[in-house]
Formats: structure tokens, C-alpha cells, sequence
């Protein structure tokens, strides 16, 4: 059975510390992914979203970091806003296959609307 995939693009731009010239990179990436892939994380984005605007969610986050430190003392602890950050990045990216990766001027770049604003 063919798995259904989803079509889209992205749009991004990258800052250079070596070319002094030309600073900025502008790029225009196409990618398909597995549907339920992409569903799964909108899912996680829209929850992850609203979860920060709960009243007393910054006390909960800076308890849990505070008890992680003293558990695990020496070791990097993330916040837990960051940690669901990185956890949608990952689900963002799962299965996501590269199509086209293309390099743009900025006069195409400003002139593309997308999903990404």
C-alpha cells in the first residue's frame, strides 16, 4: 500500500560570518512528508501553542527545573517550554524528505508568502 504524502515549502534565510559581502542567504526549500507525519504535528504544534498562555504554567516550568537540578546535579537541564520546542522541531522534521533545495535573491524571498509568517 502507497503511503498518501504531503507536498509543501518552506522559506528561510541564513546569516553568513565569513562572506562580508553578501551576509545574507535566502533559500526555498520543497519537501514531502508522510500525511499522518504532518498531522501529528500540527497536532503537537497547536497544543504546544496554547500550553504556554495556561495561567501558572512559567511557576510549573521553573519548579521542574529547579527539582531537575537538584536531582541531577552537574548536568544540563533544559526548561520545559525549550524541551517541547526541540520535540516539535523533531516531529516537524520525521520522515521529511528534501526535494529542491533552491537559492534565492532577496527580492524573491520578500516576494514569496508562505506558511512560515
Amino acid at each position: 500500500m502507497k503511503i498518501p504524502m504531503k507536498y509543501g515549502w518552506s522559506r528561510s534565510r541564513g546569516f553568513s560570518l565569513r562572506d562580508v559581502e553578501n551576509k545574507w542567504s535566502y533559500h526555498l526549500t520543497l519537501w514531502r512528508q508522510p500525511w499522518h507525519r504532518w498531522l501529528i504535528f500540527k497536532i503537537y504544534h497547536w497544543y504546544d501553542m496554547r500550553v504556554y498562555k495556561m495561567p501558572g504554567f512559567k511557576v510549573i516550568e521553573n519548579w521542574l527545573l529547579y527539582w531537575k537540578g537538584r536531582r541531577y546535579p552537574g548536568e544540563i537541564c533544559l526548561p520545559w517550554s525549550a524541551e517541547q520546542d526541540c520535540r516539535c522541531y523533531f516531529l516537524s522534521e520525521k520522515q521529511r524528505k528534501v526535494l529542491l533545495n533552491l537559492e534565492l535573491t532577496k527580492e524573491q524571498y520578500d516576494g514569496l508568502k508562505g506558511h512560515d509568517e
